[in-house]
């Protein structure tokens, strides 16, 4: 009955002053790169293989243009060749495999989910969301947190705590 006496509200979208083309768009998201590309392409694909991933069957085989890369070449990658290096990485963003820091930080979350599986296998289940904890935590916080839940379960049951390492 009230429906009729609601208001439309009417909103207004202000005019925008940039005028960006799709060529200067797609130009910002070009980035050019190098050989070192190709050495963290390859640290990640070996973490997701030692995290027990089927690169054959997630990933696209190498792209063409990593040969320019090799013979010592810079280029600069466009969207569709982002998009090829995501596939190629099984998924992971391109955005991880073009400098260290990020291919760092991917290297970790990628170790954590080893971690998160390793310590899933031993009956240790964090009472939390495994994507937070992802997010959140680092491997080594991770191994840390294990070591702590066996340490505390060994005391419960009375067998000796294990000795520290390098002492």
């Amino acid at each position: 009955m009230f429906h009729l006496l609601r208001r439309r509200r009417t909103t207004s979208v202000p005019a925008t002053t940039s005028r960006s083309t799709a060529p200067e768009q797609a130009a910002a998201q070009e980035t050019v790169v190098n050989a070192e590309l190709l050495v963290r392409v390859a640290r990640l694909r070996a973490a997701l293989l030692a995290a027990g991933l089927d690169l054959d069957e997630h990933s696209t085989p190498e792209p063409a243009w990593f040969s320019i890369l090799r013979s010592g070449d810079t280029i600069s990658l466009d969207a569709l060749q982002q998009r090829e290096l995501t596939e190629h990485l099984a998924g992971i963003a391109a955005a991880h495999a073009l400098d260290d820091a990020a291919c760092a930080h991917a290297l970790d979350k990628i170790e954590a989910l080893v971690v998160l599986s390793e310590m899933r296998a031993e009956g240790i289940v964090p009472g939390c969301s495994p994507t937070s904890i992802i997010k959140q935590t680092s491997a080594a916080d991770l191994r840390m947190m294990a070591a702590l839940v066996r340490q505390a379960e060994e005391e419960r049951h009375g067998a000796p705590p294990a000795a520290p390492s390098g002492a």
